[in-house]
């Protein structure tokens, strides 16, 4: 999963941070007032405490793998 995730930042990087962005209802701070309101959308849903919840509820085995996947991506952000 750390090759995974280190191909996917390496091919769409760009990608990966517009989904960040969306699901974290942070678009206006690159695309402005257009976007606000998706973000105040996306932050009444409440998209990143779901994920923490997620988190909370699966296993050891599919953390590690999430954790390794993310670690892959991280690599290609430190060598930007």
């Amino acid at each position: 999963m750390y090759g995974l995730g280190f191909t996917h930042a390496m091919d769409r990087l760009w990608q990966l941070e517009f989904f960040r962005r969306l699901a974290s209802g942070r678009l206006s701070e690159v695309f402005g007032s257009e976007t606000l309101p998706i973000d105040k959308h996306v932050r009444t849903v409440g998209i990143p405490r779901m994920a923490d919840k997620y988190m909370s509820e699966v296993s050891e085995a599919d953390q590690l793998v999430l954790e390794n996947y993310a670690a892959g991506v991280n690599k290609v952000v430190e060598q930007i």
